[in-house]
């Protein structure tokens, strides 16, 4: 059996993450998990700003929230979920 048959998030990864696998590392998983609680928290404290917003300017915010958001699920998930090779590739080559 191949990573992809096991790893729930490699087909997603692949799609999100067009370029080739970098360099796998144990830190990386950590990192990946911290960076995608804080930028969680972030938006969810952004789309709070945007939702209580009375300047009129909190609608062209969601246009940013909605994609910023899932994709730090998606990091979420794949630091929780996903295989080291998803890890890898999520997080690129640093």
């Amino acid at each position: 059996m191949t990573t992809q048959d096991t790893c729930p998030t490699c087909r997603i990864v692949q799609v999100v993450c067009h370029w080739s696998p970098f360099k796998v590392a144990a830190w990386k998983r950590t990192a990946l998990l911290v960076l995608s609680i804080l930028l969680i928290a972030g938006t969810l404290a952004l789309a709070l700003y945007a939702f209580t917003s009375r300047q009129g300017n909190g609608n062209a915010l969601w246009l940013l929230l909605i994609p910023l958001l899932g994709l730090s699920v998606l990091g979420l998930v794949v630091a929780l979920r996903g295989c080291s090779t998803c890890v890898g590739r999520i997080f690129g080559g640093i």
